[in-house]
C-alpha cells in the first residue's frame, strides 16, 4: 500500500497534518470547512443500494456545525455526488483552504478495489476506490485513491481531516435483516482505470488514519435505534459528539489516544445493541509519514483530533434547536439528529454553550418523530409550572431511547418444537421475532438442540458463540427474554458527562500499550483459553475469577453491575463484604488513581471477596461512576429491585418498569431539573460539594450495610427550591467476554 494516502480496509479517518497544531489541540485561527458526501441510491442496479450514508451526512454536519461551529459545510448527497462533482467540489475545498485554516471531508458510500496500473502499490497490487453515484455507467470509473491524493498534496495547511466510511474487502452482498455491507467487487471494466492520469503528488503530508475494518473484514450500514447509519460513523459521530474539548479537565481525555478508545467502545456499544458483534469489524488507528520524526508522533497522539471552536462559536455539546410553545414543543432536526422517539432532552435558555447541569429549564422526552421534527412531551421542575417561552431555546440529548428494536431469533429444529419456541417466546421474550431454520436471514440469538440431543441451547447469530449452556427449551427462551430486559440496563448512559472513565479486566480491554511510530494499533492482552466457569474445589485464578479494573478522571462513587450468560442481573460492587472489610467504603474511588475490583484474584485478598464466574456464555460488566452519592444509591436500589423480581420470578415488565424509571431518574439528575431520589425509599437531597469531602457520608455507607441505602440531607435554600443547584455528573461504560463452560 502506498503512504501518502490509501483508503485501505475501510478507511474511515486520515489527519493530514503537515504543521502540527498547538500542545492542547488543533490551532485556533482560520476557516473551518466540511465537504460532506453520503450515498444510499446508486444508477447502476448491480450496485446494491445503502440506507445509512446520508444520515451519517447529516448527523457529521450536526455535530460539526453546532459543537465545532464551522464556517462553511457543502454536501453532495445521492444523484448529486457523481464522480465529476465530487472531484470538482474536493479541488475546490483544496484550493480555498489557506495555511491556518481547516479541512474536514467525509465520504459515506461504497468502496472497491482495482488493479494498480502505476506500481505504487507494492504490497498487494491493488488501488482502493470510492463508488460514485455514477460510477460504472457508461465510461464513468471509480475515484482511485491515486486521484485524491493527488489533490490533497496541494493542501496550503497541515490541517485537514478526511474520513471515509467504506470498505473493499468482500462481495457486495446484502444480508437480508437490515445490515449492509459497504463494499461491491471491482469493476469488471479493469481497462479504463489505466487511463487515470494520477501523477503521484507526495507533498509532505503526515496522516492519522482510522480505519474501520481490517482487510478481510467488512465496514457495516445499518440500524442505530431505528435510523440507519454506518455503524462506525455513528460511533466516530458520538466521539466527535462527547469527547471532552481541550480545556476541560485532563488533558488527556481530549487527546487522540483517548478517542480511540472512545471509538472502540462506542463501537462495541452499537454491535452489540445489534446484537451482531459476531459480524463486527476491527477499527485501527495509524499514523501515516512520522517513520523518522517519533518525538512529532507523540505530539500528534496527544493533541485533539478536531480544532477547539473559537469564541463565540461551537458548544460544549452538539446541540437541536427548540421551537413551539409549552403544549407543543419541537426539536427541529428530528431523526435524523438524532431526536428519536423515547430518547430525553434537557432544554436550555438561548444562547448556551455550557449546558451545565442545574441550568436547564425542564426536560422531556421525545414522544412521536418525523419529517424533519420532533415533539418533546416535557417533564416540569419539580412538578412546578414552566413561567417562560421556549423559542429558540436550546436543547441536549441526557438519555438516549429505552426502545427495543425487534429481535430475530433462529429456532433451529424440527417443525412441532417450532411451534412450541414460537408460543414460549411470545410469552417470556416479548419483542422477539421467531424464524425458521431455512428463512435465510441473519438472527440475534440462535436455538437449537444440544449436543446430548435432549436439551436445547443459546447461541449468538453467528450459531457459534454460547449465550447460554444446555436447558430446556422453556429455559432457553427464558434466558432470551431475560437478556433483552437486563440489556435496557446496559444501555443506560449519559452523553453530557464530564466524567472520565476506563475499564477493562486482565484479559478483556486492555489499555493500549506502546505504540509504532507509523503504525498505531490496539494490542491488547489476549488470553490463550479465555474465561471459564468456576466450579468448587478448583484453584481460583484469573480465567474463573474476574477481576475489574477502573480508572477514573475524579473523585467518584463506583456502582459494578453484572448480566450473565443467563440473562440475571447481579449488584457486584458495593457489596456486604467489601463494606464489612473497608474496601473502598461506599464505593467511594479517589481520581487518577488505578482500583482493582477485587483488589487481588487471591483467596486472602484484603477486599474480603472474590468475583467468580459462574455461567457459561456472554458476560456483561457494567460499571456506572457517579460524583454523588444519591445517583450511586438510585442505581443500586435500582439494581437491586431488579434482582429481587427476577429471584422471585415476577413478570419480565416489572422490570421494564423499574430500569425505565431509572433511566428517567438518571435523565433528571444530568438536566440538573430534579432532586434525585432513592426509588422505593425518599427524595434525597445533594449536597454542593466533590466527593473527596464526603468521606464521612462514605463511612456512614459502610456502617450502614451493603443492603441499605444511606441518605445524607442537603443544606435547604432559602425558599426550599433546589431548581438550579449543581446535581451530580454520572457515566457508565461495559465490557463484554464469553465464558466457557470447561475447566481447559
Amino acid at each position: 500500500m502506498n503512504s501518502s494516502i490509501t483508503l485501505s480496509i475501510a478507511l474511515l479517518l486520515t489527519f493530514v497534518a503537515g504543521a502540527l497544531p498547538s500542545q492542547n489541540g488543533v490551532q485556533r485561527g482560520g476557516q473551518r470547512r466540511a465537504l460532506l458526501i453520503g450515498i444510499n441510491d446508486y444508477r447502476d442496479p448491480q450496485i446494491p443500494d445503502l440506507r445509512g450514508c446520508v444520515n451519517d451526512v447529516a448527523l457529521m454536519a450536526h455535530v460539526l456545525e453546532s459543537r465545532y461551529g464551522f464556517d462553511e459545510i457543502e454536501r453532495l448527497t445521492d444523484a448529486q455526488a457523481t464522480r465529476a462533482a465530487i472531484l470538482a467540489a474536493l479541488e475546490r475545498a483544496v484550493s480555498r483552504t489557506g495555511r491556518d485554516d481547516f479541512l474536514f471531508v467525509h465520504y459515506s458510500g461504497h468502496g472497491s478495489q482495482q488493479a494498480d496500473h502505476n506500481g505504487d502499490e507494492k504490497d498487494d497490487g491493488l488501488d482502493e476506490t470510492l463508488v460514485a453515484y455514477d460510477s460504472r455507467t457508461g465510461d464513468v470509473i471509480d475515484i482511485v485513491d491515486d486521484e485524491i491524493d493527488a489533490i490533497l498534496a496541494r493542501l496550503a495547511t497541515g490541517n485537514a481531516v478526511i474520513s471515509f466510511d467504506a470498505c473493499h474487502s468482500g462481495t457486495g452482498t446484502r444480508d437480508r435483516t437490515e445490515l449492509r455491507t459497504r463494499d461491491v467487487p471491482p469493476d469488471a471494466r479493469g481497462g479504463l482505470y489505466a487511463k487515470v492520469a494520477a501523477r503521484r503528488l507526495r507533498g509532505n503530508g503526515r496522516y492519522l488514519v482510522i480505519s474501520s475494518a481490517l482487510a478481510n473484514e467488512r465496514a457495516l450500514d445499518g440500524p442505530v435505534a431505528g435510523v440507519p447509519h454506518g455503524l462506525f460513523s455513528r460511533a466516530l459521530a458520538r466521539v466527535l459528539s462527547e469527547q471532552p474539548l481541550p480545556g476541560e479537565g485532563d488533558r488527556k481525555r481530549s487527546a487522540v489516544a483517548a478517542a480511540e478508545q472512545l471509538a472502540l467502545m462506542a463501537y462495541g456499544d452499537i454491535v452489540e445493541g445489534l446484537g451482531c458483534s459476531h459480524r463486527a469489524s476491527t477499527p485501527t488507528f495509524e499514523l501515516v509519514g512520522f517513520d523518522k520524526e517519533p518525538a512529532s508522533a507523540r505530539r500528534r497522539w496527544q493533541q485533539s483530533l478536531l480544532p477547539v471552536p473559537r469564541p463565540g462559536r461551537g458548544a460544549r455539546l452538539p446541540w437541536l434547536g427548540v421551537r413551539g410553545e409549552l403544549s407543543q414543543v419541537e426539536l427541529v432536526g428530528g431523526t435524523a439528529l438524532g431526536a428519536l422517539p423515547g430518547t430525553c432532552w434537557a432544554i436550555y435558555p438561548p444562547g448556551e454553550t455550557t449546558f451545565e447541569r442545574g441550568r436547564a429549564i425542564a426536560w422531556g422526552e421525545v414522544v412521536e418523530a418525523g419529517d424533519g421534527k420532533a415533539r418533546l412531551e416535557l417533564e416540569k421542575p419539580d412538578g412546578k409550572p414552566i413561567a417562560r417561552s421556549l423559542a429558540e431555546c436550546r436543547a441536549v440529548r441526557i438519555a438516549d431511547t429505552a426502545a427495543d428494536e425487534e429481535v430475530p431469533v433462529k429456532l433451529m429444529m424440527s417443525a412441532d418444537e417450532q411451534d412450541r419456541a414460537r408460543a414460549l417466546l411470545q410469552k417470556v421474550a416479548p419483542g422477539t421475532r421467531a424464524l425458521g431454520v431455512g428463512s435465510g436471514k441473519g438472527a440475534g440469538f440462535v436455538i437449537r438442540r444440544s449436543s446430548n440431543a435432549r436439551d436445547f441451547e443459546v447461541l449468538a447469530g453467528d450459531e457459534q458463540t454460547p449465550v447460554t449452556g444446555s436447558s430446556s427449551l422453556a429455559d432457553a427462551a427464558r434466558v432470551i427474554g431475560r437478556t433483552l430486559r437486563a440489556n435496557r440496563l446496559l444501555t443506560i448512559r449519559n452523553p453530557t458527562s464530564e466524567l472520565g472513565l476506563r475499564v477493562w479486566t486482565d484479559l478483556v480491554g486492555g489499555a493500549v500499550e506502546d505504540r509504532e511510530i507509523g503504525v498505531m494499533r490496539p494490542r491488547r492482552k489476549q488470553s490463550q483459553g479465555g474465561y471459564r466457569v468456576y466450579r468448587e474445589g478448583d484453584r481460583v485464578d484469573e480465567r474463573n475469577c474476574v477481576q475489574v479494573h477502573v480508572e477514573l478522571d475524579q473523585d467518584a462513587y463506583l456502582t459494578v453491575v453484572n448480566v450473565d450468560g443467563s440473562g440475571k442481573i447481579g449488584l457486584l460492587f458495593p457489596n456486604e463484604l467489601s463494606e464489612e472489610n473497608g474496601y473502598l467504603p461506599g464505593g467511594l474511588v479517589r481520581g487518577m488513581e488505578r482500583v482493582s475490583i477485587p483488589d487481588a484474584v487471591s483467596e486472602d485478598c484484603a477486599a474480603g471477596f472474590l468475583l467468580p464466574l459462574l455461567t457459561p456464555g456472554r458476560e456483561t460488566i457494567r460499571v456506572f461512576a457517579t460524583t454523588e452519592l444519591a445517583t450511586a444509591e438510585t442505581i443500586r436500589a435500582a439494581v437491586r429491585e431488579a434482582q429481587e423480581i427476577q429471584r422471585t420470578g415476577g413478570d419480565i415488565a416489572e422490570i421494564d418498569l423499574v430500569l425505565e424509571t431509572l433511566r428517567d431518574e438518571l435523565a433528571a439528575a444530568s438536566s440538573g431539573t430534579r432532586e434525585v431520589g432513592v426509588m422505593g425509599v425518599k427524595v434525597v437531597k445533594n449536597k454542593r460539594r466533590r466527593p473527596a469531602s464526603a468521606d464521612a457520608g462514605a463511612a456512614g455507607a459502610a456502617d450502614a450495610g451493603a443492603g441499605e441505602a444511606h441518605h445524607e440531607e442537603g443544606p435547604e435554600s432559602d425558599d426550599g427550591d433546589w431548581a438550579g443547584q449543581a446535581f451530580g455528573d454520572w457515566t457508565a461504560a461495559s465490557i463484554t467476554f464469553a465464558v466457557r463452560s470447561g475447566r481447559k
